[in-house]
């Protein structure tokens, strides 16, 4: 193993940063699986002078920062903006964290990677197709790993990473100030003419476990408002998503501090960047998994469950303060990134905005992008089409249940609707089926908004006669979709992992409808 240097002092101020910033961020199952474990084959290029790839994902954050509007100071995004390339319509192609994962590692969607639901349901992303990975591993790139991963049991040993990056072997090596200690150590360990290096960041940092009051990491680590402090009342931002209840500001006050936190930690790995003998030869991309914890956020199809923060860096060959305004699927990270290293990519998904970043070739946009939804701690097949303008969705959950908008929320006399956490309102239920969420209306089988006029998709015109010529076209869209990339959904309920069945029954009780095991095509 290669000795690791310590990381470069963090004593710089965060102004003088952003004054001298010259860094910024980018961002049916198949049958010819190869045994568990084994790297498969991938096409190989020889071609030299390849760039390094910094790829870093944080845990949550959709479009929560100042970047995109909302007024929690983020500076170093800011900066990362103002010298890179910001994407204004990215989307996740799924918005649980590892299928969200799964599909920009693969390029992929998580019917043809099989990684449908969390790891830590027992789901696993299948060892065909090829990963970023194994295509990086093939192609000359020392490939590494610094904190968080979530797309296989065995974490980034389980990923072929050439490099894992763990020092302390436990979960503090995934709290963002360890992750970039170790990410920065080894790009300090690395020389002008070395081999080419890709180096994946994954944290903790900003999901809810970290700033959750009463929770296992500030209990156990420290975490939570002892690391990151809370905000007052009276200082606290709610999205227009989410309702304004006490439970929301609760949240709010606390989700904040720990996005400043992540923000003030990243101006370390951008000096590291800038400080680096060849920066002028490599992409950071910066991004995150899915949305925000909000009403109709994070674990939903809807647009505040799947937005994300995607900005592109690399010095020099990216035009410095250009906002990329094209719709943007994370699944197109995998084949956008090897069009940047310049090695071919295996079959997949995606579509490369590489060109349209650069404008070095010719670029077409898309004219819309699929989404998917199967598992997260629930079972809520969905299928999605977002365009320019609209968003179709379809519901195929025979007893799926409305989430509620932020002002239903408000409105309701039931305290059990209105004072919860917005994630348990986000969910719903576990599988939707459960006798204890009779209060909740059926959901539509299919849903339709007008983007533009209204941006928090509160009113469905998939039955209104006016758009029902978008609604058909949109729809045929979602067919030929899930035709085209042979969706098991199209035959009926994608059947759980063990592991997700037991959680869903432990939860749910007594039924209506049919038995549980019908509903989720165990029957």
């Amino acid at each position: 193993m290669m000795k690791e240097t310590p990381p470069p002092s963090s004593g710089a101020s965060r102004r003088q940063f952003i004054r001298t910033a010259v860094v910024t961020a980018a961002g049916g199952l198949l049958s010819n699986v190869v045994a568990r474990g084994q790297a498969p084959a991938v096409i190989r290029s020889e071609k030299s002078r390849r760039p390094n790839i910094i790829y870093m994902v944080v845990h949550d954050l959709g479009k929560h920062c100042s970047v995109h509007g909302v007024p929690v100071p983020t500076p170093t995004l800011e900066g990362l903006a103002a010298e890179g390339i910001a994407c204004d319509s990215a989307f996740c192609t799924s918005p649980p964290c590892s299928p969200s994962r799964g599909c920009a590692m693969t390029g992929h969607l998580p019917h043809r990677n099989q990684l449908m639901g969390l790891v830590n349901h027992g789901w696993r992303l299948a060892d065909e197709p090829p990963n970023m990975v194994d295509v990086m591993n093939a192609n000359g790139y020392v490939t590494a790993s610094a904190g968080f991963t979530h797309e296989r049991h065995g974490g980034a040993d389980e990923m072929h990473y050439q490099r894992v990056l763990k020092h302390r072997k436990s979960m503090a090596d995934n709290f963002i100030e360890n992750a970039l200690d170790d990410a920065i150590g080894f790009m300090d360990s690395r020389s002008k003419g070395d081999a080419p290096f890709y180096l994946n960041i994954g944290t903790m940092e900003t999901h809810g476990s970290q700033w959750k009051p009463d929770g296992y990491y500030e209990e156990h680590f420290g975490r939570g408002a002892k690391k990151f402090g809370i905000d007052r009342v009276e200082d606290t931002y709610i999205p227009p998503q989410m309702s304004a209840s006490e439970y929301s500001y609760e949240m709010m006050r606390r989700f904040a501090p720990c996005v400043r936190y992540m923000d003030s930690q990243l101006a370390r790995l951008v000096e590291a960047i800038q400080q680096m003998d060849d920066a002028e030869n490599t992409l950071f991309v910066f991004t995150t998994d899915h949305g925000i914890l909000s009403s109709r956020g994070k674990g939903t199809a809807y647009d505040h469950g799947m937005e994300i923060t995607n900005i592109f860096y690399q010095p020099g060959r990216l035009a410095a303060g250009k906002r990329f305004p094209h719709l943007v699927n994370n699944v197109d990270l995998f084949p956008t990134l090897l069009d940047c290293a310049g090695v071919p990519a295996p079959e997949n998904f995606g579509h490369s905005h590489w060109s349209g970043l650069t404008g070095e070739r010719e670029y077409t946009p898309q004219e819309y992008i699929f989404t998917e939804r199967n598992y997260h701690e629930n079972y809520d097949p969905v299928r999605a089409i977002r365009t320019d303008r609209y968003h179709y969705l379809r519901n195929f959950h025979p007893f799926a249940k409305k989430y509620p908008t932020a002002a239903e929320i408000m409105a309701s006399d039931d305290r059990n609707i209105r004072d919860r956490w917005p994630a348990e309102t986000t969910l719903a239920g576990p599988d939707h089926s459960s006798a204890s969420l009779a209060k909740y209306p059926d959901r539509d089988k299919e849903e339709l908004y007008d983007i533009v006029n209204d941006p928090y998709e509160t009113h469905n015109l998939a039955y209104d006669p006016e758009f029902a010529g978008v609604r058909e076209r949109l729809a045929a869209c979602c067919e030929q979709e899930m035709v085209r990339t042979r969706d098991p959904l199209l035959a009926g309920p994608i059947p759980p992992t063990p592991e997700q069945y037991e959680l869903i029954k432990g939860r749910t009780g007594k039924t209506v409808g049919p038995p549980l095991e019908q509903t989720l095509g165990l029957a």
